[in-house]
């Protein structure tokens, strides 16, 4: 079995980007919800656990379906009620049953690329109804 190393799954929220690229404090942090892996965790096994749903594990953290989830590895379990300086505008869109990135980028004039980058998504992320997207 090949190792991997931690840092090759280290998903950084946007949130938390932003603050390290900054350098600002973000006051919200304290009130995000942090799992550490152990060995024998499973994404479904730690959402049962916390009562949450597995796809918003995974849409929080930047996970698909498809992604391993290695001893160590810090996941989140509930975004900051802030993900943006105070003060600035950010156009927001509420994810809907039914809802595709490209269909909500093409409705709102933008590509399906500057949706994905602005919200640290992948085409390969999972989006689920109630998601909150940053519409850049």
């Amino acid at each position: 079995m090949t190792s991997l190393a931690r840092d090759e799954f280290r998903y950084t929220p946007p949130w938390r980007r932003r603050a390290k690229e900054t350098g600002e404090s973000v006051q919200a942090q304290s009130q995000v919800q942090e799992y550490r892996v152990t060995d024998s965790d499973t994404v479904n096994a730690i959402a049962e656990r916390f009562g949450i749903s597995t796809a918003r594990i995974l849409v929080l953290n930047g996970l698909s379906w498809r992604s391993p989830v290695v001893p160590g590895q810090t996941l989140v379990l509930s975004p900051p009620e802030a993900d943006h300086a105070p003060g600035t505008d950010i156009d927001r869109y509420v994810i809907a049953a039914g809802d595709t990135i490209s269909g909500i980028a093409t409705s709102h004039g933008l590509s399906t690329a500057a949706v994905l980058r602005a919200n640290g998504l992948s085409a390969e992320s999972i989006i689920i109804p109630g998601q909150v997207l940053v519409l850049p």
